[in-house]
């Protein structure tokens, strides 16, 4: 952002890791994307070649950024973090960072919880599996179900003890939903 501006493409995100991380400070998707970059493939082709953990949740953690800088203007936030996540995630992560950055700008302005959430969700494709997940932890808390069964609910859906699973933007995602819900 210092450096291009708000503007930014993938390609500048990819130069600045390139420019400014030591392969060894990044790992799982953001490292084989690294490695994609290093050998000249490009964004978005560098976040599926080879790339395995292309759904785990590192795009996710990187949107508080774009959140924080963007207070007030969560469709900017989502916009930018999609620009970022588009370099070593697919689909529902790159929903997954949106939504983040989202709710951040959102928390700018907005004091309910529940509200910041759903503005979040209005910024990511509500056909996505992500939405859909978030959308049924907005449910659970409507129909009155406690914060106990809706993480039960989150852990019979996905499997702590499976590697894919418990690293997925999803069932992250779901987690920090009811967080924020439960824990207002």
């Amino acid at each position: 952002l210092e450096r291009f501006g708000p503007d930014f493409t993938p390609e500048n995100v990819a130069e600045t890791w390139l420019m400014n991380l030591p392969i060894l400070h990044v790992c799982t998707a953001e490292r084989v994307a690294y490695k994609n970059l290093v050998n000249l493939v490009l964004p978005p082709d560098s976040a599926v070649y080879r790339n395995a953990y292309r759904e785990w949740i590192g795009a996710q953690i990187r949107g508080d950024f774009f959140g924080y800088i963007t207070p007030g203007n969560p469709a900017l936030g989502a916009e930018m973090a999609w620009r970022d996540a588009s370099i070593s995630h697919v689909k529902n992560v790159i929903y997954g960072e949106m939504w983040v950055a989202a709710m951040l700008s959102a928390a700018a302005v907005v004091d309910d919880m529940e509200d910041i959430i759903r503005i979040g969700l209005a910024e990511i494709p509500q056909k996505s599996r992500l939405a859909e997940a978030l959308r049924d932890v907005l449910t659970w808390k409507k129909k009155g179900m406690d914060w106990e069964d809706a993480l039960d609910e989150i852990h019979r859906r996905y499997d702590e003890n499976n590697g894919h699973d418990w690293c997925h933007t999803i069932s992250n995602a779901m987690i920090v939903a009811a967080a924020l819900l439960y824990g207002e």
